[in-house]
């Protein structure tokens, strides 16, 4: 199997009615990953109302169930921490895992200390930045302007913090889908996905239906998806057979195809807001929890969502009028779209199971970039380390990044790969372009893949398919194939080593176009005229 086969996973999550699904379905996200890496996961869970565990085994999945919580105990965690912590360390059941991945609100460093000598490594899963861990990653994909500085004084130093939306976990299905897409959607408003998460306490989606129903919307086709612990089904199913055009859907493993299909999504701001990001999915928010209304906020701010705000001032013909001025501006939606597309991939789960059981012996390979890709350049160019060993160290603002990449994929003298693990996992980009005077070769990592030593592969890609050019384009028997350059910070110790390992050396001769100041390392592909024949 690929990856590290042997590692042992175990993911401590919960749901039930009151909280809802998304914590469970985020570690049976993560465990499937991590699966795909050759690991053997459990899933350790309290058996609350609503619990999901026979969704669990489903998946493939063994599964420990907790005690139920005691008649009357209406607590998030349903026993008391150091109660938890023990009756988890009993469900190991003397194993110890190489990872613990916990995601519950309800649990802290005071639990992941007690769990500590039980385990190898630690993953919290947070996104609330409200109470101190003792862990060795911690995972929050929330939207926020310095997501590392949230967590300053929280966990403890040497802590890894894998933060941004780019690390959302999400199904496979939602990158794949995007795939297909390959950009933001247009045009007008022919279908509507309504989801309010595994729960939907407040019955927004009834709220939703009746609106729908309303003359303005009646023609519209709607896709329902209701959780499995929604409060009514049966009064959404209702709902539903009094409206043409509707198609009403159970629990389901991913809402990809569905979210594909849409062209406006009527939801609240739970974990749901990265796949709908990830396929551009223009969104009408309702705040259903107090813990999204700081994230849908910042949506909001971006241009990526429009929000109703909190669930109790939502009201039906509020929810009507914002609607119907969401589908009658073609422009803002489009400019939704745009702005959720940047904000994440859908490989989120994926880049969590390689920080966790890294391979540096993992097999790449290279794809050409796509329009779907320029949002993930644009996250490597701007990224800190990039900035600072560029020629130009400033960051590229969007409006000046989208059209140079839309320019560049169709330049007929430029090539571009993304590298990626054969999860699909982008590790980074090479670029080569062909000049009067021999190609030029730049690229770069992800900060996640950086210290692998995958620079010189990445570098051996681009010298592959310059060879491949010059066995082909000698047009007379004298002339000699043209030399590959690549330009270098003097301070740039990594990328000169990359280049070093990968042939290259400092030319002799520079480049007309070697930036002031840098090192030309140039590698000159073998001369064909000079090589035997194969007998």
């Amino acid at each position: 199997m690929p990856g590290s086969p042997g590692r042992v996973v175990v993911v401590r999550a919960d749901a039930s009615r009151r909280m809802g699904t998304g914590h469970v379905l985020r570690g049976l996200t993560l465990a499937g990953a991590l699966r795909d890496l050759g690991a053997a996961v459990r899933v350790v869970c309290r058996a609350h109302p609503g619990h999901l565990m026979e969704r669990i085994a489903a998946e493939g999945f063994p599964v420990a169930g907790l005690p139920a919580p005691a008649a009357g105990d209406d607590s998030w965690l349903g026993a008391s921490e150091p109660t938890d912590a023990e009756e988890t360390i009993a469900a190991l059941a003397g194993a110890r895992p190489d990872w613990l991945i916990v995601d519950h609100y309800a649990l802290g460093a005071a639990w992941e200390q007690a769990l500590r000598p039980h385990v190898g490594a630690i993953l919290a899963v947070d996104d609330l930045a409200d109470r101190p861990h003792t862990c060795d990653a911690l995972l929050d994909a929330n939207l926020h302007p310095d997501p590392e500085a949230r967590y300053d004084g929280l966990v403890p130093d040497g802590c890894r913090l894998l933060c941004g939306p780019w690390f959302a976990p999400l199904r496979p299905e939602y990158a794949a889908a995007r795939r297909r897409r390959g950009g933001p959607r247009a045009g007008p408003v022919r279908r509507v996905l309504v989801f309010y998460g595994g729960s939907d306490a407040s019955n927004e989606t009834a709220r939703a239906l009746r609106v729908l129903s309303r003359p303005p919307f009646r023609a519209m086709g709607v896709d329902v998806v209701v959780g499995a612990n929604h409060p009514d089904p049966a009064g959404i199913a209702a709902l539903a057979a009094a409206r043409p055009n509707i198609t009403l859907h159970g629990p389901r493993p991913h809402l990809a195809d569905l979210m594909a299909a849409a062209d406006v999504a009527l939801g609240a701001g739970g974990v749901s807001v990265w796949e709908r990001a990830t396929l551009g999915l223009p969104s009408l928010l309702t705040v259903t929890a107090a813990n999204q209304a700081a994230q849908v906020a910042r949506l909001e701010e971006t241009g990526a969502v429009w929000s109703l705000g909190p669930v109790e001032a939502v009201t039906d013909d509020a929810l009507a009028d914002t609607m119907a001025a969401l589908c009658d501006d073609t422009d803002a939606r489009a400019g939704q779209a745009a702005a959720a597309f940047r904000l994440t991939d859908g490989r989120g789960a994926a880049r969590v199971a390689e920080a966790l059981c890294p391979d540096p012996d993992r097999a790449l390979t290279a794809r050409p970039a796509t329009p779907a890709d320029a949002a993930l350049y644009f996250r490597w160019l701007n990224d800190p380390e990039t900035r600072r060993q560029a020629f130009q160290t400033q960051p590229v603002p969007w409006a000046i990044h989208a059209p140079w990449f839309a320019a560049a994929l169709e330049a007929s003298d430029r090539w571009m790969r993304v590298a990626e693990t054969p999860a699909g996992v982008p590790v980074g980009q090479v670029r080569l372009d062909r000049a009067a005077h021999g190609g030029i070769v730049s690229f770069g990592l992800d900060p996640l893949f950086r210290g692998r030593g995958w620079g010189p592969r990445l570098l051996h890609m681009a010298r592959e398919t310059w060879a491949g050019e010059a066995r082909q384009s000698q047009p007379q028997p004298e002339s000699r194939p043209q030399p590959l350059h690549g330009f270098v910070r003097p301070d740039n110790a990594a990328s000169l080593r990359s280049f070093r390992r990968a042939g290259f050396v400092e030319a002799a001769s520079r480049h007309p176009d070697a930036p002031a100041g840098s090192i030309d390392m140039v590698w000159t592909p073998p001369d064909p005229a000079q090589q035997e024949a194969p007998a």
